[in-house]
């Protein structure tokens, strides 16, 4: 029966260790000024509320920005959507996005780590969070606008859940994430940072 015990406790403390343990953290280059216009961008996102599932006026915009259908999940294209057009307003002054064009937040972390460098795993503001549901291609994505003790940080997700009013609403909304821990089945699969420099 201590046999058991024992075994049992060292299955959990492994399990443990491999759940809050095996992410990684890769990093992009990025024009600086991109990265902070992108983040104002995405900010004033923040609030749009469906008006039907996966579906809105501005819904519609994120998903478009990747070329996704209507009621698409949009998560990964709310991201792309805040580059993209951080891109148009700066004109000729930056012409490439870090992430590739896609509606998978899967597909952004591969990404990275295909074309970026390994790093420690901590996040930084403006950071993606990547989840994946257990090792299928479905997933979350959300970006890091704050950071606190123990791995909590504040996050800005598109197509993110909210409660207002005791009712359950979908849409962009700032978040509070730990980059150990997962949302319901999805995992954490780990980081994407970006490194600001000045491209041309």
């Amino acid at each position: 029966m201590k046999t058991i015990k024992i075994s049992m406790i060292m299955l959990v403390m492994i399990t443990l260790t491999v759940l809050t343990h095996s992410q990684s953290r890769y990093q992009l280059i990025s024009n600086h000024l991109l990265l902070a216009k992108s983040a104002e961008v995405m900010m004033a996102e923040v609030g749009i509320i469906e008006t039907d599932n996966n579906s809105g006026e501005r819904i519609r915009l994120y998903q478009l920005s990747v070329g996704l259908p209507d009621h698409s999940p949009y998560c990964a294209a709310g991201q792309y959507f805040s580059f993209s057009e951080a891109a148009k307003q700066m004109g000729s002054t930056c012409n490439v996005i870090p992430i590739p064009r896609t509606g998978l937040a899967n597909s952004v972390y591969n990404y990275a780590k295909s074309e970026g460098r390994k790093k420690h795993y901590s996040a930084s503001v403006n950071d993606l969070i990547i989840w994946r549901k257990y090792n299928r291609n479905h997933g979350h994505i959300e970006r890091v606008i704050s950071r606190s003790a123990g791995g909590w940080v504040q996050t800005v997700g598109f197509n993110s859940t909210l409660m207002i009013n005791s009712k359950k609403v979908e849409g962009v909304f700032i978040q509070s994430r730990n980059i150990f821990h997962p949302i319901g089945k999805l995992r954490i699969r780990g980081l994407v940072g970006f490194i600001g420099k000045e491209i041309k």
